[in-house]
C-alpha cells in the first residue's frame, strides 16, 4: 500500500513539468530573433539582408506607391551610395532598366527585400545554378 502512494509522486511532478515545458517553449520563441530562446537575442541590422522574410521591417514612414525613377529622384537625396550603385550596375544600364519597384516593391509601406527566389523571376539560369549549390554546401549567398 506504501508503495502505491510513491507513485503518485512521479506522477504528479510530470503532470506538472509537461505544461510547463510547452509553456516555456512556447514563451522562449515569442521574441525578436528567430527560434528557440528567441527571447535571450536580438537580430543584427545585417540579418534583413540574410533572412529578409523574418527579419526585414519596410519603412513606415513614407505612405504610398511610387513607380522605379520617382524612387531613384527621392533617394539620390536619402541614400545617394545605394543609387550611385544602381546606376552603375547592369540593371540601370540595361535597354528596358531595372528599377527599385520591380525587386523591392511599389508599396513603400510593405517594401521587402529581394530573395533568391524573386531573383529567379528574371534570372531562372543564376537562380537553378545558385539553388545547385546547396548540395555541395558552398551555396553562393547568405540566404541559402
Amino acid at each position: 500500500m506504501k508503495r502505491a502512494r510513491y507513485i503518485w509522486i512521479p506522477l504528479l511532478a510530470l503532470l506538472i513539468a509537461i505544461p510547463a515545458g510547452f509553456y516555456y517553449v512556447h514563451w522562449s520563441q515569442q521574441g525578436e530573433g528567430a527560434g528557440f530562446y528567441s527571447r535571450l537575442w536580438s537580430p543584427e541590422a545585417i540579418f534583413a539582408y540574410w533572412a529578409p522574410d523574418d527579419f526585414y521591417d519596410s519603412v513606415q514612414s513614407v505612405e504610398g506607391r511610387f513607380e522605379g525613377p520617382a524612387c531613384v529622384s527621392c533617394h539620390s537625396a536619402i541614400t545617394p551610395g545605394i543609387v550611385n550603385d544602381w546606376r552603375a550596375s547592369r540593371h540601370a544600364r540595361a535597354e528596358t532598366p531595372v528599377y527599385c519597384s520591380d525587386c523591392h516593391g511599389d508599396d513603400h509601406r510593405r517594401l521587402h527585400m529581394p530573395t533568391p527566389r524573386v531573383c529567379g523571376e528574371c534570372h531562372a539560369t543564376q537562380h537553378g545554378q545558385f539553388l545547385d549549390e546547396r548540395r555541395f554546401g558552398f551555396p553562393s549567398h547568405a540566404l541559402a
